[in-house]
């Protein structure tokens, strides 16, 4: 059991896969559950451009990176169970990489975890051992 007042987070132990033009979560959550819309939410992508900032119990619009203007989407109502997950709409080719989701809540959590996206074409449905990886595609 978490000692009390201790917060983490959680995110997906593999790569989260996506086709080109098709919509993505980017999963992150804070465990145990506990109400982030005062909190800071930052995602950030390859350690330098901003995806989206949410604070001040806001989307923080003007330091997005031009790159996802209107592709974002973190989801106000999930945030009081913790939920800090990232949609991103109209995949391309570019966002293939590291997404850092940074979640700051004083006193108490200031945490960092890596989703790693795999953007594909479509045509790659299969990896190089044969396995298919529908079960990662999110349309």
């Amino acid at each position: 059991m978490e000692p009390e007042g201790k917060y983490h987070l959680v995110g997906p132990e593999e790569p989260i896969k996506a086709q080109v033009g098709s919509n993505v979560v980017l999963p992150c959550f804070v465990k145990p559950a506990v109400d982030m819309r005062g909190a800071v939410v930052e995602w950030i992508f390859n350690s330098s451009k901003t995806v989206h900032l949410f604070r001040n119990e806001a989307d923080d619009r003007e330091s997005q990176d031009n790159r996802y203007k209107d592709r974002t989407y973190l989801n106000h109502a999930m945030l009081e169970h913790g939920n800090v997950s990232l949609k991103l709409s109209k995949v391309t080719k570019n966002d293939a990489g590291i997404y850092t989701c940074f979640v700051q809540r004083l006193p108490d959590l200031s945490e960092k975890i890596n989703v790693t996206l795999i953007v594909v074409d479509g045509k790659e449905n299969e990896n190089p051992d044969g396995h298919y990886e529908g079960k990662y595609l999110n349309n």
